[in-house]
């Protein structure tokens, strides 16, 4: 049916719906709908498509989401999709996830928001693992924006008020 509707905003609106439905029992299909009916991610809505399916896909099957999405050209779209999975690893497994942000997401601010999320979902598990990864960045602004983040996460759940 998304096959073949139009190109255009029909196709658009039909994979909006379609996709992330498919996603929900079977996100490998539905990556490769999109991808087939809308690119990969030369257009704002194939690209939220694909990052919102690559994060399901991750949370499902996290090897197989971090395959394809690796399989990627370097650049921007791979990183947002790496970014979207290192956060789904982050509720299961914090410490990979943030390996996969280190070693596979070029510097810069997709690697440094794939990090704060990380950082956000792991000080609620464990908010010392948390501080010292936070403390191992480069000083500066972000370490700095890392660690008060720690403290908030800290803050909220003891009952207190996040850092200002």
């Amino acid at each position: 049916w998304v096959k073949n509707a139009p190109d255009g905003n029909q196709r658009v609106a039909i994979a909006e719906i379609v996709c992330p439905q498919l996603a929900q029992t079977n996100p490998a299909a539905a990556v490769t709908l999109a991808e087939n009916c809308l690119g990969s991610g030369t257009n704002n809505v194939a690209q939220y498509l694909l990052d919102n399916m690559a994060q399901q896909w991750a949370a499902q099957d996290m090897q197989a989401a971090n395959a394809w999405a690796t399989s990627k050209q370097p650049g921007e779209q791979r990183d947002r999709l790496l970014q979207r999975i290192a956060v789904a690893e982050s509720k299961a497994d914090p410490f990979q996830a943030a390996q996969l942000i280190v070693n596979q997401i070029s510097p810069g601010p997709t690697q440094n928001e794939a990090a704060m999320s990380v950082i956000y979902q792991w000080a609620q598990k464990d908010a010392a693992a948390a501080q010292t990864w936070a403390e191992s960045f480069p000083a500066g602004d972000f370490r700095d924006r890392a660690i008060k983040e720690v403290k908030n996460v800290s803050a909220v759940a003891a009952g207190n008020s996040p850092v200002n």
